[in-house]
């Protein structure tokens, strides 16, 4: 199969315009193998994927095929050059500033995550609260 047939010009990229796995990426089977559209695109542009290396979409696209928006990359490379939305939040849902004392890092099953300590104190009084009212109504 040639993946270059099934694309769309949309701005710089080249987007896979048949199916595409639930995280975005462009898939097909091919003799019985499933496949990602863009593996394909960067090994007949550059050759075979380096063993133990991953494809980087540059253009953080992940229905792009065009080979020159693709890079092998290690793993941990990879992982690092993710953009992490929740990295980017400045606010927690409810307004507060997640920075300074209002900031709590947490680490949970191998990821940071971010707490506002103005949110939590909140909710521990409305529980502090409830637990109060149903022993008082014993």
């Amino acid at each position: 199969m040639d993946v270059f047939e099934h694309f769309t010009r949309v701005g710089e990229c080249w987007e896979w315009t048949r199916s595409r796995t639930t995280a975005g990426y462009g898939d097909f089977w091919l003799d019985g193998a499933h496949l990602y559209a863009h593996r394909m695109a960067y090994e007949d542009a550059n050759g075979p994927i380096p063993a133990g290396y991953e494809i980087d979409h540059l253009c953080r696209n992940r229905a792009c095929i065009r080979p020159d928006h693709l890079e092998a990359v290690t793993p941990s490379e990879n992982r690092r050059r993710q953009r992490h939305h929740n990295r980017e939040k400045t606010h927690c849902p409810n307004g507060h500033r997640y920075s300074g004392a209002n900031l709590r890092v947490v680490y949970f099953k191998g990821q940071i995550n971010r707490v506002c300590r103005a949110c939590r104190a909140e909710r521990d009084h409305v529980r502090y609260l409830r637990r109060k009212a149903n022993h008082d109504a014993i």
